[in-house]
């Protein structure tokens, strides 16, 4: 059973979920060893997951779905490296 679920069996009805993950867009994509479809090991242990809009609607497709779009997220490492993180977000109702 994945997080998301876990969070999704908890959500009572009429509550509401939002939710912010990579997307297939974010530039490290593609980095590390494939481990299934979409999912990377960019680092020993560390497995990440990358939304297309499609797979972040079905993956809440028992929910009534109020919105779902792209943001970037700006993140700063110091002095070693600035980068924009482009990610999905969903906010659905039970």
């Amino acid at each position: 059973m994945t997080f998301l679920q876990r969070c999704r069996e908890q959500l009572k009805d009429g509550g509401v979920i939002f939710f912010v993950v990579f997307s297939d867009k974010e530039f490290s994509y593609g980095t590390g060893r494939m481990v299934e479809e979409n999912t990377f090991e960019s680092k020993p242990g560390r497995e990440v997951h990358y939304y297309t809009d499609e797979d972040l609607v079905s993956e809440f497709r028992d929910l009534e779905i109020i919105a779902t779009g792209m943001m970037e997220d700006p993140e700063e490492h110091g002095k070693e490296s600035r980068h924009i993180h482009l990610l999905r977000y969903i906010y659905a109702r039970k």
